[in-house]
């Protein structure tokens, strides 16, 4: 009797938005999975959901391109352009936030890894280093080592928390595997899983889509799902308990990201900024990335088909740079207050909805067959973390160097571009520019430049304590480079 009364509530829910197409395997299912299928309908808001979609795909694109201006000069810094005491100075002001305990890292894990033809998530991704290490692996050891050197440094040092936000199919995988690997050294109290809110898949008809008979496709909410997922674990209020008043906010998908950059907080320290982004210098026009500039005084991110070639191509006045040169590459530190304002006054609920067009497998309801399509089916609703920039009341900008700290993990082997081949070599490329920077002996450098070297985060965060390499390399020759790295990876 219960499942009729609910059976008539369910019809008359769909009938109101035509998707009664939902229930066309009804009579079916087990008892179990259709109170599977009860749970993902009286989840969603229909008349919210499709009100957002229908703006979303009407809304039209501004012309950007007559409010667009670039940044401040005076609320830009840049390593390349800092003096050595400069960066000395950032550098101190941030691991000494660190020793206290004040600068915490939220990493953005929702994602699969898909794109990368594999059926786990992105941050169990092992990219063919020689140490086999996963980029799961590699970031928390950066931060045991940024613990390392703040308790050299003060004396003392309160272990960096890890909020990492997992998906609906990423969370019990990602659990999974840290435990299996006992957090990779890290205290299991340190690490706080939460997990980001989903949103139903559409077909491109209008129909949301069955992923199973019993249960409705469904996809993360984007990474600017991180402010409506915070809010619900009062995640920003576990900050504060804990005396944190800094976040770096960064994608799993950087090989070369620096976890809690202690130069980069201090540098945003100094600019009294609650709200900052790491850049890399554009260089081509054609380059799809997206800028961090200013539309109409506020910054935002704008995406590189958003404007057009005359403007991207526009150079500074006597210089050969870039106008519009700022690339984002998803790397952005938060105040604690901040997050706080932006939690308390729901701004998430304000910020676009993006649609992305994608090939989504389906359950036919009609023929009831399991069916993956050769061509884009689906509409897919996400939100950007990034579009929560025009709310800052002082923003920063910090330009990297891009060989030494952006190197993305997006395409299938084999790809052209921003593949495991291209992060494998650029993360290798790195340590062993590093060496290169750190040999006392010029004779060395023709050797090193041949050698396989990788550095675990656990012998050194971005270059320090490798004065000792000369004497470990001229006792090894181009055979035993293995061994030389494997020195570093254990030392």
């Amino acid at each position: 009797m219960t499942i009729t009364i609910e059976l008539e509530e369910l019809q008359q829910r769909l009938e109101e938005v035509g998707q009664q197409h939902l229930l066309a395997f009804w009579d079916e299912l087990t008892e179990t999975e259709r109170e599977m299928l009860m749970k993902d309908i009286m989840d969603i808001d229909f008349f919210s959901f499709f009100r957002d979609l229908e703006k979303s795909a009407s809304t039209i694109k501004e012309d950007v391109d007559k409010e667009l201006e670039p940044p401040s000069p005076n609320q830009c810094g840049s390593w390349n352009d800092s003096s050595p005491d400069d960066l000395k100075r950032y550098y101190e002001i941030g691991l000494n936030h660190i020793s206290n305990g004040e600068y915490c890292a939220i990493l953005l894990a929702g994602g699969a890894g898909t794109r990368l033809g594999v059926n786990y998530p992105k941050g169990m991704y092992n990219i063919g280093l020689p140490s086999g290490k996963s980029l799961f692996q590699i970031q928390a050891e950066r931060l045991l080592r940024l613990q390392q050197l703040a308790l050299k440094r003060f004396g003392r040092v309160v272990p960096i928390m890890w909020y990492i936000m997992t998906s609906d199919c990423t969370r019990d995988v990602t659990i999974d595997y840290f435990q299996k690997n006992n957090y990779f050294g890290l205290k299991h109290d340190q690490v706080n899983f939460f997990e980001q809110f989903t949103l139903p898949v559409v077909g491109l008809d209008g129909k949301i889509l069955l992923a199973k008979k019993f249960k409705i496709s469904k996809s993360p909410d984007g990474n600017g799902g991180l402010y409506r997922a915070l809010n619900n674990y009062k995640l920003v209020q576990d900050m504060k308990n804990r005396g944190i008043k800094y976040s770096v906010v960064y994608g799993v998908d950087n090989i070369l990201g620096k976890i809690t950059d202690p130069v980069f907080l201090g540098f945003c320290v100094e600019q009294r900024a609650e709200c900052a982004a790491k850049v890399v210098e554009k260089t081509n026009p054609k380059e799809p990335v997206g800028i961090i500039c200013k539309v109409k005084g506020k910054f935002q991110v704008v995406e590189y088909s958003e404007i057009s070639f005359e403007t991207a191509t526009m150079r500074e006045e006597n210089e050969d740079k870039l106008r519009y040169r700022c690339g984002n590459i998803c790397t952005h530190l938060f105040s604690v207050d901040f997050l706080e304002r932006v939690c308390q006054q729901n701004v998430s609920d304000k910020m676009p909805q993006h649609i992305a067009i994608k090939k989504v497998p389906f359950v036919n309801t009609e023929t009831g067959t399991y069916e993956i399509p050769k061509k884009e089916n689906a509409i897919k609703m996400e939100k950007f973390v990034f579009d929560i920039f025009n709310e800052a009341r002082s923003f920063a900008i910090w330009e990297v160097k891009r060989n030494f700290e952006f190197s993305a993990l997006k395409n299938a082997p084999g790809s052209s571009s921003d593949c495991p081949e291209t992060a494998r070599c650029d993360l290798l490329d790195y340590h062993r520019q590093l060496i290169l920077d750190n040999l006392k002996e010029s004779s060395l450098r023709d050797k090193v430049k041949r050698m396989v070297i990788e550095i675990s985060p656990l012998a050194s965060y971005s270059g320090e304590d490798l004065e000792t390499i000369s004497s470990l390399i001229n006792s090894s020759d181009i055979g035993t480079a293995l061994h030389v790295k494997n020195s570093l990876l254990e030392n």
